[in-house]
């Protein structure tokens, strides 16, 4: 498909082996599990590989001293561990004279008339990442073990052989490592489309006043990398939806194509282009254009801990629609062709829909009503 979509289009880097480029870096990075441990000279000198002797390496020590980063009158080092809290410092005589101190003190005043003011907050305050302790129950090693991020785009409508004039807008990012399977990336993926069935409700009154929206299964899929469909046959009932895109390009001279299956596929067994664009594609024809973004190790800041990914790492925030008539409660329902609305697609909250469209639980004319999700509520 980069012959159709090329890569340059979209500022692409080459493709990255994700497995072998985070071995050959986690063994450039110099000690990375134990960098918060004291390293003596010797293990720095062994790190670098020098042949200097004695006098040289006394010299590099020597001129390399914490001691140079010291200035005249400077306090003496404080306690990491407690640098975290609000530690407070003096303010000097000369530093008195400085009119930004000088303004500083006088707001200081001025919150103490007009609010609670806790003397306890410093006139000048730092603040450093307290020393981070390894979770007991840590199965993931900081400096060996990889997060990926896959950003993914909002779906939109798009007629063939007209041209798309909506910009691709994002939905959601998710955070995987590499021993993630693709099969576990997509069961990450929030979509409304997954959280319950589309269909007519306009005579299941009884669905309607109970609002019971229960996932029904669309286990069919597949997610398209580097012309390849892995497919998601995790359930008997799956259907192969890229049988007939294989078919149809095989008649046009597009490919080939290959085809694997989501489960048995690692996020580190892929060899992908950073920002350039894939697709996940399900119930039917609902997809969803994504890019790998970024890639990075593991630190200590981070979850240490495997049950713990996938996660979202960053989501869009939707609005909440609120019902056409009465414009307080948040649409739950989408009336369709009704000639009571002005509107041909009118967004009702259930309480308006029963009231307006129903008498004693029976229709007021013809229209259809379908579930109306907000998107934000898919991302659990």
């Amino acid at each position: 498909m980069e012959e159709i979509y090329k890569p340059q289009h979209f500022n692409a880097t080459d493709h990255i082996n994700f497995k072998e480029y985070f071995e050959q870096y986690s063994s450039l990075v110099f000690d990375f599990q134990n960098v918060r441990k004291p390293v003596t000279d010797d293990e720095i000198f062994a790190k670098l590989n020098s042949d200097l002797n004695a006098e040289q390496k006394k010299m590099l020590i020597d001129a390399c001293s914490i001691d140079h980063l010291s200035v005249k009158g400077e306090k003496e080092p404080a306690d990491a561990k407690r640098l975290h809290l609000f530690q407070p410092f003096d303010i000097t005589e000369d530093a008195e004279k400085l009119e930004t101190v000088k303004q500083f003190k006088k707001r200081r005043e001025e919150r103490r008339k007009e609010f609670l003011y806790d003397p306890r907050l410093p006139e000048i305050d730092r603040r450093v990442k307290p020393i981070l302790e390894v979770p007991s129950d840590a199965d993931l090693i900081p400096g060996e073990d990889f997060i990926v991020y896959v950003r993914l785009f909002r779906p939109f409508h798009h007629t063939y052989g007209e041209t798309n004039k909506e910009s691709l807008k994002f939905d959601q990012e998710i955070a995987l490592l590499g021993t993630n399977t693709l099969a576990e990336f997509r069961s990450k993926i929030a979509c409304t489309t997954d959280m319950t069935d589309y269909t007519d409700k306009s005579d299941d009154i009884e669905s309607i006043e109970a609002f019971e929206l229960d996932p029904v299964p669309y286990p069919s899929g597949f997610i398209f990398i580097d012309d390849i469909f892995y497919n998601d046959f995790r359930d008997s009932n799956a259907l192969d939806y890229s049988d007939v895109i294989r078919k149809w390009a095989e008649g046009k001279g597009i490919g080939p194509f290959q085809v694997a299956e989501m489960k048995d596929t690692q996020i580190q067994d892929l060899k992908p282009r950073m920002s350039y664009p894939y697709v996940y594609q399900h119930h039917g024809r609902c997809e969803h254009v994504f890019i790998f973004s970024h890639a990075r190790l593991l630190h200590h800041g981070d979850k240490l801990q495997s049950d713990a990914y996938p996660f979202y790492s960053n989501a869009c925030y939707y609005k909440n629609v609120n019902c056409m008539i009465c414009g307080q409660l948040p649409a739950a329902w989408l009336v369709t062709d009704y000639d009571r609305l002005s509107k041909d697609e009118a967004p009702l909250c259930k309480t308006c829909l029963l009231s307006y469209c129903y008498v004693d639980g029976k229709k007021i004319g013809k229209f259809g009503v379908y579930p109306y999700m907000n998107r934000t509520t898919a991302i659990v």
